[in-house]
């Protein structure tokens, strides 16, 4: 029996200073449903603009556009239309405002990408539409992630890029192990795992819709699946 997926429809209407806790709230509720098995890892909260005038969206876009260490919180309030005084009452800091933005989505991130490593052990040839699963999460908060890959510099976020790393080297080293007759080799691991981080970076970057980044997507997973079947048999080979 398919899991029924659930979606959160909350109107907001100038809801600017509490919508990063609020939001916070729904999405862990959210995940600790899907969690338990109790409704689809598909559901989502969405919030639907009632003809607000703040400017939440502005926030994320100082933070990606400069970077944490050069986005200011002047520059933040203004485009919010708040007063820093208001913004202090509810964050301490700007990594406290960072904090609130990114952190449900971290932990959404970390949550699929186990479940999704798992599926693609359980059935390889899946891998391509596998990664299309997980683009599609990531391309709706490309803001967020392109902050977290390469524009954290100076907050707690500063080298979680290299913890993403290391659980793509870690699943891959996983998917290898499972087919070969010996350890694979940390390097190539290493090389591989950064390969395939690389390429959704460029398409995460890269100024295209959503339908032909997923195309992207799925192009390469089509071809790192390929790759990697062919790799594995040499080395196995190799190895004999």
């Amino acid at each position: 029996m398919e899991k029924p997926i659930l979606y959160i429809v909350i109107p907001c209407y100038n809801e600017e200073e509490v919508l990063p806790i609020t939001s916070g709230e729904f999405l862990a509720k959210i995940n600790e449903l899907a969690d338990l098995g109790k409704i689809s890892n598909e559901s989502r909260v969405l919030f639907v603009n009632d003809g607000s005038r703040d400017r939440t969206w502005e926030i994320i876009t100082e933070l990606a556009q400069k970077g944490y260490g050069k986005a200011s919180l002047r520059i933040i309030c203004r485009n919010a239309g708040v007063t820093t005084g208001a913004l202090y009452f509810h964050y301490e800091n700007k990594e406290a405002l960072l904090k609130a933005i990114l952190e449900p989505l971290i932990a959404r991130y970390e949550s699929l990408m186990a479940e999704y490593m798992g599926m693609e052990l359980e059935a390889p040839e899946k891998g391509a539409d596998i990664d299309v699963l997980m683009m599609s999460f990531i391309l709706e908060h490309r803001k967020e992630a392109i902050i977290i890959m390469e524009k954290a510099q100076g907050s707690c976020y500063e080298g979680w890029h290299k913890r993403i790393e290391a659980m793509m080297g870690q699943a891959v080293t996983t998917f290898y192990r499972s087919r070969m007759n010996e350890e694979p080799d940390k390097e190539l691991i290493r090389i591989l795992a950064r390969t395939r981080l690389d390429g959704c970076l460029e398409i995460l970057k890269g100024n295209y819709d959503m339908e032909y980044s997923l195309y992207l997507t799925k192009k390469l997973g089509v071809y790192a699946t390929g790759g990697t079947e062919k790799l594995i048999k040499e080395l196995n080979e190799f190895h004999g």
